[in-house]
């Protein structure tokens, strides 16, 4: 219930921002704070898989403009997906940095990985990678373009490592407040 619950909030969204009313709630948090949010509440459903999540966060307070229940959300997602697409690894590894002027939250997995000539059109709705489509793990294709929108509307960026067959990485790099200039 709560992972169609969870669907719904996130297409119901996903709408919104396409059709530009998506409304953010911008207000001063510690970013990795938000990490840790989005990752406890994740942890039960991971466990209920047979997954675990390491979290390995800068101690030093990483201040961004941010809507919290929008980065969460997009946060979230990507750790779903890490979960979604390791079918043989069962550890998911997120890491918070404080850079000199952006934070960067890495999710990795160790899963199917993503083919480098499909890794730019990822992001865009509707596209999902080849390595998952032979995999039958189903998908709608628009939770990657989300993420992407929510991190931009934020000022910042999201990038993709990846291989096939030796997994993924994707790091969300936010601007810390005070840093007039939005990442390029």
């Amino acid at each position: 219930t709560r992972r169609l619950q969870n669907l719904v909030e996130d297409l119901l969204d996903f709408g919104r921002i396409e059709s530009g009313r998506k409304q953010y709630r911008f207000a001063s948090h510690d970013v990795f704070c938000l990490v840790r949010t989005a990752v406890t509440n994740f942890r039960e459903d991971a466990l209920a898989s047979g997954f675990q999540v390491e979290l390995n966060l800068d101690t030093r307070p990483a201040t961004v403009e941010a809507d919290d229940e929008a980065l969460v959300r997009a946060l979230r997602n990507l750790l779903e997906n890490a979960v979604k697409y390791s079918p043989e690894c069962r550890t998911i590894w997120v890491e918070g940095t404080l850079k000199e002027n952006h934070a960067a939250v890495a999710v990795r997995d160790r899963g199917i990985g993503i083919d480098p000539h499909e890794q730019r059109e990822i992001f865009q709705k509707f596209v999902r990678g080849s390595n998952a489509k032979r995999a039958g793990i189903k998908g709608t294709g628009i939770g990657l373009s989300m993420v992407r929108q929510i991190v931009e509307a934020m000022g910042g960026q999201i990038h993709l490592e990846s291989s096939a067959g030796q997994g993924s990485t994707f790091t969300v790099l936010l601007p810390l407040t005070g840093n007039k200039e939005k990442l390029a």
